[in-house]
């Protein structure tokens, strides 16, 4: 049997305006990682559509088949990651780790952490549409369309493995997050 992951959230402040590039900037909230229905961290102030895109760029390299980390860093933390799934062995396991944790917060299968990153995209998704109206799809595509160097594969931002506020994936690697919906395991 998976052992169970679960990102759970809440966007406590939505930020001065419905322009969806602040909302992708401002909406912050409280987010719960929970392995096997225990919380192992909590935080406040994590900017959630933004690790939502970085989530969904993720899942999308790794339905490319990329064996790629899960590496969330954001501007507003001077430590990193927020939040990593990083391969642990052979065995198709990730170890769960944050920079803002205290010690290991656990082992969970790959699947698991693909299966908490689709529904915490997909949730994020739906409270978006709800509250402003705004798919995060445009989100995306209108930060690229003002800032299309950040999202070049020639800029040296661009790190590889890590999706991070201060330096975005390639618009070549960038999915349609609509099409990324809660799948049961």
């Amino acid at each position: 049997m998976m052992t169970e992951l679960t990102l759970d959230f809440r966007i406590l402040d939505w930020g001065p305006s419905a322009d969806p590039v602040l909302v992708n900037g401002f909406a912050e909230g409280h987010l719960a990682v929970r392995i096997a229905g225990t919380s192992v961290l909590e935080l406040e102030g994590i900017l959630l559509v933004e690790m939502a895109v970085c989530a969904g760029q993720w899942l999308f390299r790794r339905g490319r088949g990329e064996h790629v980390p899960f590496h969330y860093a954001s501007a507003d933390f001077e430590d990193e990651p927020v939040l990593a799934f990083v391969p642990d062995g052979p065995d198709s396991m990730v170890r769960v780790e944050s920079a803002l944790a205290e010690g290991e917060l656990g082992r969970v299968s790959l699947r698991a952490a693909e299966l908490a990153a689709q529904t915490f995209v997909a949730s994020v998704r739906r409270e978006l549409l709800a509250e402003h109206d705004v798919d995060l799809d445009s989100i995306v595509e209108r930060a690229i369309a003002e800032n299309p160097r950040l999202w070049s594969l020639e800029t040296d931002q661009v790190q590889g493995d890590r999706c991070t506020t201060r330096s975005p994936q390639p618009a070549h690697g960038f999915v349609s997050l609509s099409n990324i919906v809660a799948v049961e395991a």
